[in-house]
């Protein structure tokens, strides 16, 4: 007998998942929409996560279940995906969990939108995920140039680092032949299994394709669950201690040439709120005072006329615009290129200097007419 094609395949792969596989399944069976099956991946865990699928599945059909040979998150998921019958792929972590809402709203967004790419917020903190969970449906739909300007964070939109806050269509997937792959998502390596495949899936989609985000968080992300089958690289790289970038040859005239490249992508980017944009401009803020320190370390000249380039006095004339302090103003401002540098030491050793000087600057710009960006 043919079994019916569900809507969405959740993929849930668990190892040593005991603890939490329960309350992340739970979360699957509380969703609104209910066209979806979920397939649970035990993969080799030593303690009763899989008696524990086989339970689940047992008392819900919707659920089954893989059991196989240790292999690493990368290989689970694509047993998974090996598996799935729905025409979307959503992937869950086992101790993680999923609002009640996210699937209903996840497809309306593709319904409205069947062009985009669906992209859901999430939260790492179970109480503020919690109070948003009976938040009504909302939508941006932008291209993806501009949505990683108003939605940046670090060197990479934090939108397009993770597999799970995403809807995948299926036969895309298969089309193109797109796996996780196997050397990425053990513990002993820097994990990227999730930038690794988000981007080949993405390379497969037109260029700049429409981004349909759902701004409420949908998803729980826990942090915490060290002997799940998620290795968390925060842990890992506090075990190792902080430690300084490799200084890049060139890296100044690259950032500027990649500022302006991006500035030409979305009109009106220097007019934009520091609510949009603002942790856009402190990632190139404190890029400039990396460049200046890769300058400094590696006998580099800096480029021509580069104190008064129009995309560096931009980056400043926006902050001076709106007002806002960012920690790398005030020295790229006065040209204090030692002090620069040191900012961007401090920051990356996590020194209390920084902290020191961070506020001593916001004093020295004005504390009562400027804005800390935890204000904002």
């Amino acid at each position: 007998m043919n079994q019916p094609t569900p809507a969405v395949t959740v993929i849930v792969p668990a190892y040593n998942a005991e603890r939490w596989l329960r309350d992340c399944a739970d979360s699957v069976r509380a969703q609104t929409f209910p066209d979806w099956e979920c397939v649970l991946v035990d993969d080799g865990s030593a303690d009763g996560t899989g008696a524990l699928c086989d339970e689940i599945a047992q008392a819900d059909g919707r659920f089954r279940v893989i059991h196989q040979a240790n292999g690493g998150l990368s290989r689970a998921r694509n047993a998974g995906m090996d598996q799935a019958r729905g025409g979307y792929i959503v992937f869950l972590d086992a101790d993680d969990r999923i609002a009640p809402r996210e699937l209903e709203y996840a497809l309306r967004a593709q319904r409205e939108h069947p062009a985009a790419l669906v992209i859901w917020n999430s939260s790492r903190s179970p109480e503020e995920w919690a109070r948003h969970q009976q938040d009504d449906y909302q939508v941006q739909a932008l291209p993806r140039s501009q949505m990683e300007i108003t939605h940046y964070s670090g060197n990479i939109s934090m939108l397009f680092v993770h597999a799970w806050n995403k809807l995948f269509e299926a036969d895309r997937i298969r089309r193109h032949g797109l796996r996780f792959d196997p050397e990425l998502g053990w513990a002993r390596t820097s994990g990227g299994e999730d930038v690794d495949f988000v981007r080949r899936y993405m390379a497969c989609l037109p260029a700049d394709p429409l981004i349909a985000y759902l701004p409420v968080p949908l998803y729980c992300h826990t942090l915490n669950t060290t002997d799940s089958i998620i290795r968390t690289m925060v842990q890992r790289n506090a075990a190792h201690g902080a430690q300084l970038d490799e200084p890049q040859p060139g890296y100044l005239a690259g950032l500027l040439a990649e500022l302006a490249e991006k500035a030409a992508r979305v009109p009106g980017l220097w007019e934009m709120t520091p609510e949009q944009v603002f942790p856009f401009m402190h990632h190139y803020l404190r890029g400039v005072c990396y460049g200046l320190w890769c300058a400094a370390r590696l006998g580099e000249p800096l480029p021509r006329g580069f104190w008064r380039d129009e995309r560096l006095r931009n980056l400043l004339a926006w902050c001076r615009r709106n007002r806002v302090h960012v920690a790398y103003y005030l020295p790229l401002r006065l040209r204090w290129r030692w002090m620069a540098r040191r900012m961007y030491v401090w920051s990356q050793l996590q020194h209390p200097n920084f902290g020191h000087f961070d506020w001593l600057f916001y004093y020295i710009e004005g504390a009562n007419r400027w804005k800390r960006p935890d204000t904002l």
